[in-house]
């Protein structure tokens, strides 16, 4: 069975903290100001250690050994030269993962 991730980026929340007004939520029960502070709490929590934030969110849908395609989506040039060093950077360590799971399941918090 083949596992698509999309919009790894976020609508871009993941990628920068820049707001363009074009960013568009997807998710049911969630408002830009949650996805903000949620993306703030994951580089956070992360540090800058595995890359730039759109490095470190393709590397995060590397991680996961049963997604067969990532979908980046693009809101800038710049995030297309970010994917591709991201993937050569390879998946985020197990120790990363973890971290952020738990980050997951405390809400963010």
């Amino acid at each position: 069975m083949a596992v698509m991730a999309i919009r790894i980026f976020a609508a871009s929340y993941l990628a920068t903290p820049v707001r363009t007004g074009r960013e568009s939520i997807l998710t049911a029960n969630t408002e830009a100001e949650t996805e903000i502070r949620n993306a703030e709490a994951v580089f956070v929590s992360l540090g800058k250690e595995f890359g730039s934030r759109a490095q470190a969110a393709v590397r995060f849908a590397l991680s996961n050994e049963t997604v067969s395609t990532a979908i980046v989506g693009l809101s800038e040039s710049a995030h297309l030269d970010e994917a591709a060093s991201a993937a050569e950077m390879g998946p985020l360590s197990k120790d990363a993962v973890e971290k952020l799971d738990r980050l997951y399941e405390t809400g963010f918090k």
